[in-house]
């Protein structure tokens, strides 16, 4: 049994998941309830995961999720899901009860509802740093408008309301009892996104993939560059010609930025293979923990697996350089 999950903030995702896995729980099971621990918590909404998370520019949490299992490489994601704090659990049902793999927008939430899901509204979405980040955020709107009116506005004038990044929980699960693997990813998406705005994050083989013939992976970082080059695809194609997960990371990753060059986005991969091995690639050379105030040389990410640690542990993957 293993885990492996994207950023600090998939501690709790993954002790919630080994506990699962320990109780008999299969990997899917283990998947959804360490997502939804951390999606339903709204003190790590400012990850841009979940409850708590930071709406569009008018206000309205539109969530993304996707869950992918190995076996027949089974998906189901929704998009632009209002509503539901725990969009996994949508995904999931998607995959199970939907006759489609992806429903986006109103159609992802008659779906949620149809399937018993309650909807909230944002004022019990919102948090209280979440709401007053976007007052910030309308009110820096208004003086642009008010500055591009009288033309005093920059051509290129740098927002500081903002909260910044492009955070994903993006978790996989191992269970070899079973020799059976699940890859699942949730976010909130972008700061103040354009409405109805889609990161890489739902769709399979960019935000994730799982594939028993060579395992899983998952991808987080700028999601509107990331689905340009499909890379969690790649990694677990890589891991079924019997490249190891580390190996396979890092070289997506330095294939991509061959071919983006000096202008490389941010991005980071995890991944795992069958056996359980583990490995990461990123070009994050540096990120800060908005809660926890520590700051990261590098791509940090969580792992565990039986027999290795009694307890998941924080991993720091360096950015990878051309050579």
């Amino acid at each position: 049994m293993a885990a492996i999950g994207t950023w600090t903030f998939a501690l709790p995702a993954i002790n919630v998941a080994k506990r699962k896995l320990e109780e008999g729980s299969s990997c899917l099971d283990a998947l959804e309830a360490g997502i939804n621990a951390v999606e339903d918590d709204g003190a790590t909404g400012r990850y841009l995961v979940g409850r708590g998370g930071y709406p569009n520019a008018k206000g309205v949490h539109e969530f993304d999720a996707a869950v992918m299992v190995g076996e027949g490489c089974r998906f189901g994601g929704v998009a632009g899901l209002r509503g539901v704090a725990t969009p996994v659990s949508v995904a999931r049902r998607v995959m199970e009860k939907s006759s489609h793999s992806m429903l986006v927008g109103p159609g992802a939430t008659a779906f949620a509802v149809e399937q018993g899901f309650p909807l909230e509204t944002s004022d019990t979405l919102h948090t209280e740093e979440s709401l007053s980040s976007f007052r910030k955020f309308l009110k820096q709107q208004a003086e642009e408008a008010r500055a591009r009116a009288e033309g005093k506005m920059q051509q290129e004038k740098e927002t500081n309301v903002s909260p910044g990044g492009h955070d994903t929980l993006g978790l996989i699960v191992l269970d070899t009892n079973s020799s059976r693997i699940a890859a699942g990813v949730s976010t909130s998406g972008a700061p103040f996104k354009a409405e109805g705005r889609v990161g890489d994050s739902p769709l399979p083989g960019c935000g994730l993939y799982a594939d028993d013939a060579g395992g899983a992976a998952v991808a987080t970082g700028d999601g509107d560059n990331i689905m340009k080059f499909c890379p969690s695809f790649q990694v677990v194609q890589m891991m079924s010609q019997g490249f190891d997960p580390q190996t396979a990371c890092r070289e997506v990753v330095k294939q991509i930025h061959q071919k983006v060059g000096a202008d490389m986005f941010e991005m980071a991969l995890v991944a795992m293979d069958m056996k359980g091995c583990r490995g990461s690639g990123s070009t994050v050379l540096q990120w800060k923990d908005v809660c926890e105030g520590m700051t990261y040389e590098g791509f940090p990410y969580v792992t565990w697996a039986e027999g290795e640690s009694s307890e998941p542990a924080i991993c720091v993957e360096p950015a990878t350089k051309l050579s």
